[in-house]
C-alpha cells in the first residue's frame, strides 16, 4: 500500500461481500439480493466479480483481516445485514484487530438517515463522533 496506513475503519451498516442475506428479518425482500448486486456492480466497477477486489474495499471478503485497522460498526438490530454485521466483527476480533460494534435496538437500515432528529440517531452520530476522535487522538 502506497501513501499513509488507514488508521480507523467507520462502519454505518457496511456492506461488506457480495452475499446471500442470512439476516432473520431479510426474510421477504425478493429484490434485496439484486439491489444488492447492482449496488456492488456500481461501487466496483469491473471488480465486482473479481477474486482480486482490494481488501479495503470489501474487506469481508478477504480470509486474512489481520492487517485491518481498528473498525468501529454500528447497526441496527433490524437490519437487513445485521448478522453480516455481527459476523465481521467477529471474524475482526478473531484476527485481533480491535473492534467496537454497536447494535441499536428497533433500527432499521439506515436509520440515521431517516429519521436524524431521533435520540437513537443522534446517540448513533455520537458514537461514531467518538470513536472517530479515539482513532484520531492516539
Amino acid at each position: 500500500m502506497r501513501g499513509r496506513a488507514i488508521e480507523t475503519s467507520l462502519r454505518r451498516s457496511p456492506w461488506f461481500a457480495l452475499f446471500v442475506l442470512t439476516s432473520t428479518f431479510s426474510t421477504g425482500f425478493a429484490d434485496r439480493q439484486m439491489i444488492n448486486l447492482i449496488a456492488w456492480a456500481s461501487y466496483l466497477g469491473p471488480l465486482a466479480n473479481a477474486g482480486d477486489v482490494p481488501v479495503y474495499a470489501a474487506p469481508a471478503r478477504s480470509d486474512d483481516l489481520s492487517d485491518l485497522p481498528p473498525t468501529f460498526i454500528g447497526t441496527g438490530a433490524l437490519d437487513l445485514f445485521v448478522d453480516e454485521n455481527i459476523d465481521y466483527a467477529q471474524r475482526l476480533l478473531a484476527a485481533n484487530v480491535s473492534t467496537e460494534l454497536l447494535v441499536y435496538p428497533r433500527a432499521i437500515h439506515g436509520f440515521d438517515l431517516f429519521l436524524p432528529e431521533a435520540d437513537i440517531s443522534k446517540r448513533f452520530v455520537a458514537d461514531r463522533i467518538a470513536a472517530l476522535r479515539r482513532a484520531f487522538a492516539g
